[in-house]
This record gives structure tokens, C-alpha cells and sequence, in this order.
């Protein structure tokens, strides 16, 4: 009979109850309000991610098809 590969331990059968979860939860906040500059930033790099996806996908179709 194979050895096995891995530490074995016999099953705690005790039948001991599970600890308590703790009670320190902690409440979330909404996030702060974007400032007019950050809302820009995102803006703006949301409009060059579209730009460059629709480069990326455009550009290859459009060479094959001259070719």
C-alpha cells in the first residue's frame, strides 16, 4: 500500500463548539464625492480607453481589407 504524500491528522471528533464571532464590524461609508477635476480625469480616460479599443479593433480590419 502506498505512503501517503501529505500530514494526515486523525479528525477532531470532540464535537466542540465553534468560537464566537467577534462583534467589532465595522460600518462602511460611501465614498467621498469626485471633485470636477476627477470627474474629468475619469472622463477623459475613459474616452482614450474607447478610442484605443476601437483603434485596436478597426485597424486590423481595415488593413486586411486593403490588402
Amino acid at each position: 500500500m502506498a505512503e501517503p504524500t501529505y500530514d494526515a491528522r486523525p479528525l477532531d471528533k470532540s464535537g466542540s463548539p465553534l468560537p464566537e464571532p467577534a462583534d467589532d464590524v465595522v460600518e462602511l461609508t460611501p465614498p467621498p464625492e469626485l471633485t470636477p477635476e476627477e470627474k474629468h480625469r475619469q472622463l477623459m480616460l475613459f474616452v482614450h480607453t474607447v478610442k484605443l479599443v476601437v483603434a485596436l479593433v478597426l485597424l486590423p480590419i481595415l488593413l486586411f481589407k486593403v490588402l
